[in-house]
């Protein structure tokens, strides 16, 4: 779950999104997916603070899947749609 305290400091509340042509892993199917950023928690969530903003980082999905092992997105991110 996402920190609501950081989002509604960093960014008035809002996650911000955005949309992505993305292939999925089990098909091969190509779509497009609105998708909102993430919070890693960089030294994990059981320290004395862990949503303390100096252990947050915000990524997109697949860029949170490339630095924790346990995240997957069940896609592969190809490009920006606009």
């Amino acid at each position: 779950m996402l920190s609501p305290r950081y989002w509604n400091i960093m960014n008035s509340g809002k996650v911000p999104p955005g949309t992505a042509k993305v292939m999925v892993v089990k098909t091969g199917q190509i779509e497009d997916r609105l998708v909102s950023k993430e919070l890693h928690h960089i030294n994990g969530r059981t320290g004395a603070d862990p949503h303390n903003f100096t252990n947050l980082v915000k990524l997109w999905p697949w860029e949170h899947a490339a630095v924790d092992p346990s995240r997957n997105t069940g896609y592969i991110f190809l490009e920006w749609v606009h």
